[in-house]
């Protein structure tokens, strides 16, 4: 049932417009096979994103500032490249694990932007160190959900997770867990994926709600009204989900509802007009659905700095590095 809701959303691509909206779809359209570009065609969308006016971003522009922090400009994805400088075309690959046919997956996504596409390999290696047993699926380059013509979505900040988690369930995977390719495993994952069953879903708790960075300008009006909230006061009652790890399982109606409204308000775009483009939609889809954060970010990712308290903290799955180069 939940593959048929999300294969529904996509195709309703574009039905609701935005400043913009012919020259995403022109650029699309001029696009001989979308489900399978050529390197010049990758290289066209790639200039697309980095130099069109993309007038719908005008909201992040002053993110794209390059005065200001790194982690900030990157927000606005502008700079993404979907194949390499070298030629290489984008790879997808299924790593099997343990048990030869699994329901479990873990979904790891880079560009070909450097650092990620070590960082991706390096979070691979240390996933089967640890003794994780399922699937991996990989994929550096490209766009997730290709063959249902998710590269229609690359212009939206961020969309690959929501892509990639749709893929996944279409693959007819159970227990899905997606990861940052910041996240080192410590340990097999078996914890999370028990936690992720027991509860249909693993949603992580960032510690405030929305009307905390919406206090620092980093949740834009537009993009709050897009998604449907119309007063500004319901976004202190709002858990602001972290999503360098979120988990599903897939057999849950109440998550396929989360997700396919999280892809539907990301195919609308404005909804993620925002400094955090995919956590506002999935945060407001999940709210709505009424399903709340069952663990702090905190509780299950450390850093090299608090890494000694692990003794104290048992949950601690991940160890945190950003930008290791």
């Amino acid at each position: 049932m939940i593959r048929y809701i999300l294969l529904g959303v996509l195709s309703f691509s574009f039905l609701n417009g935005y400043e913009g909206e012919h020259s995403v779809q022109d650029l699309y359209n001029s696009i001989q096979d979308i489900n399978s570009p050529t390197y010049e065609e990758y290289l066209r969308i790639q200039d697309f994103l980095q130099f069109s006016e993309r007038p719908y971003l005008k909201e992040l522009d002053h993110f794209y500032d390059p005065t200001i922090p790194r982690d900030l400009r990157r927000r606005t994805c502008r700079q993404i490249k979907l194949v390499g400088d070298q030629g290489e075309m984008p790879t997808f690959e299924v790593h099997h694990f343990g048990e030869s046919e699994s329901k479990r997956c873990i979904l790891l996504y880079s560009t070909y932007n450097s650092p990620y596409p070590r960082m991706l390999k390096r979070t691979l290696f240390q996933i089967k160190n640890e003794g994780f047993v399922g699937d991996v699926i990989v994929r550096i380059g490209g766009y997730p959900w290709m063959d249902n013509e998710g590269i229609k979505l690359c212009h939206v900040p961020y969309s690959w997770k929501v892509l990639f988690l749709c893929e996944a369930i279409d693959l007819g995977y159970k227990e899905i867990l997606y990861l940052d390719s910041s996240m080192i495993a410590l340990n097999d994952l078996s914890l999370l994926f028990s936690m992720l069953n027991k509860n249909g879903y693993l949603f992580c708790d960032s510690g405030v709600n929305l009307d905390y960075g919406y206090s620092f300008g980093h949740h834009c009006n537009a993009a709050i009204h897009s998604n449907g909230i119309t007063a500004l006061d319901e976004i202190n009652k709002i858990p602001h989900l972290a999503t360098p790890i979120i988990g599903i399982n897939a057999e849950d109606i109440r998550v396929g509802k989360v997700i396919a409204e999280w892809l539907r308000k990301t195919e609308l775009v404005m909804p993620c007009m925002n400094l955090y483009p995919e956590e506002l939609c999935f945060s407001i889809a999940a709210w709505e659905a009424g399903l709340s954060p069952n663990i702090h970010l905190g509780e299950i990712v450390c850093t090299e700095e608090n890494k000694h308290l692990s003794l104290y903290f048992p949950f601690w799955s991940f160890l945190l590095d950003l930008y290791r180069e």
